[in-house]
């Protein structure tokens, strides 16, 4: 998924995206330790679980 991110942000085919912290307790999943590029840098999850980045390929 990082490879074919690279390439998609080459390419201009996908732009990073800005999420907003969500109100409330966070989900069982979230893990303050992985970091996402797509959603610059927002905690939670990584490239490869990014659902925003999914839905935009």
């Amino acid at each position: 998924m990082a490879e074919l991110y690279v390439y998609l942000l080459e390419k201009k085919l996908v732009t990073p995206i800005f999420l907003r912290p969500k109100e409330g307790p966070p989900l069982p999943s979230f893990d303050p330790s992985k970091k996402c590029e797509h959603n610059f840098q927002t905690e939670g999850h990584t490239l490869e679980e990014c659902t925003n980045l999914r839905h935009q390929i």
